[in-house]
């Protein structure tokens, strides 16, 4: 599927639904959070965590992972990395183009994150979708650029995707969790914002994930020990 055509055609998924509890939206002047955790996924256990990294712009972002990381302590993601990171674009070029040209194409499926898992220090994969802009009266440290582009879910259960842009001008960021091991969607946490700070936006975004994981902590990955064919990546269906 072309680039082009992602947008178009409707978000679906192969994999077994799991249903997705809402957890209460969190509703501000300038931001709206909305949080769906999967029921058997016990929040306040420890979870060990990897991040794939951000797809912004319609793309994996090295740029926006360094931008956002700084910015979320939550998961001890400071100094942990992520899978899609400025090191795996210089260490492993091949994969790193290749996960590009394939998420460009469909957006970051499940099928993508399964096939990443075998290199996960953990069964969850976190992924960040940061799609939108701030509306124009507002200032920005890191001014985000449109357009959103698909995030693929599992069918008949809560989209991971950015939320449909609406008319006014928003940021919006999406924290997706995935297990390897059910090869769906368990957790999403949804941010709306319309404030005047990108900083103040992740800053929300970080204090709801600190409340819903507690114990969590980022597991970081291995991809010598288990590395992954750039062709296979390239291959992989569209979900």
């Amino acid at each position: 599927m072309r680039s082009g055509q992602a947008a178009s055609r409707p978000v679906r998924s192969t994999v077994v639904v799991i249903a997705l509890t809402m957890l209460g939206a969190c509703a501000g002047e300038d931001a709206q959070i909305t949080a769906h955790v999967a029921p058997e996924l016990e929040r306040t256990a420890p979870h060990p965590i990897s991040v794939f990294g951000v797809f912004r712009d319609g793309r994996m972002n090295t740029k926006a992972w360094d931008d956002l990381s700084p910015r979320l302590d939550v998961l001890g993601l400071e100094p942990c990395g992520a899978a899609y990171d400025a090191d795996l674009v210089t260490s492993a070029g091949d994969l790193a183009s290749a996960i590009d040209d394939y998420t460009r194409s469909n957006g970051v499926t499940d099928s993508l994150l399964a096939a990443m898992g075998a290199a996960a220090k953990s069964d969850l994969i976190l992924v960040f979708v940061v799609s939108g802009t701030l509306p124009r009266h507002a200032t920005s440290d890191a001014p985000p650029r449109a357009p959103p582009s698909p995030y693929r879910a599992p069918r008949g259960a809560y989209s991971a995707r950015p939320v449909v842009r609406r008319e006014s001008a928003a940021l919006e960021i999406t924290a997706s969790l995935f297990s390897t091991s059910r090869r769906a969607g368990v957790a999403a946490v949804s941010l709306r914002y319309t404030g005047r700070s990108e900083n103040e936006a992740f800053s929300q975004m970080n204090a709801k994930l600190r409340d819903l994981f507690p114990a969590a902590a980022c597991a970081g990955w291995d991809l010598t020990a288990h590395p992954l064919d750039p062709a296979a990546v390239r291959s992989l269906p569209e979900d």
